[in-house]
């Protein structure tokens, strides 16, 4: 996992976590706040990012788990329902990475047409 990854993945972490202390938190909610700390210990401004996606994901994942863990172990459930559950859950999955994997590819090309026009990231060339 290289750092680029390693922070993608971090923050679809923060985004699922966001959204289970969102769904059990009443006054909870809205759009999320990020702020960077360095280990020098200072602190960027406050970002706010629509995270709103990723959430709903998270919830939509989380339901199908518990759906699809609840249809298995139901010992009057057919096998063929438990076999319908577990292609729901893995369809939505597979959905949701070939999302990811479409954002990643943007990203990447759009890192590279700004490199190319030598636009600088935050200060720093792309890698």
């Amino acid at each position: 996992m290289t750092k680029s990854t390693a922070r993608v993945s971090h923050a679809i972490a923060v985004a699922t976590a966001l959204q289970r202390i969102k769904s059990y938190d009443a006054n909870c909610g809205g759009y999320s706040q990020f702020v960077i700390v360095t280990k020098a210990g200072t602190i960027s401004e406050i970002g706010i990012f629509d995270i709103a996606e990723k959430e709903k994901f998270a919830e939509e994942f989380h339901e199908g788990a518990e759906e699809l863990y609840t249809t298995m172990a139901d010992f009057d459930a057919t096998d063929a329902a438990v076999e319908k559950k577990f292609e729901e859950f893995r369809t939505s999955i597979v959905l949701e990475r070939a999302k990811h994997q479409a954002d990643k590819d943007e990203r990447a090309r759009i890192t590279k047409l700004l490199s190319d026009l030598g636009i600088s990231l935050n200060g720093r060339l792309p890698k």
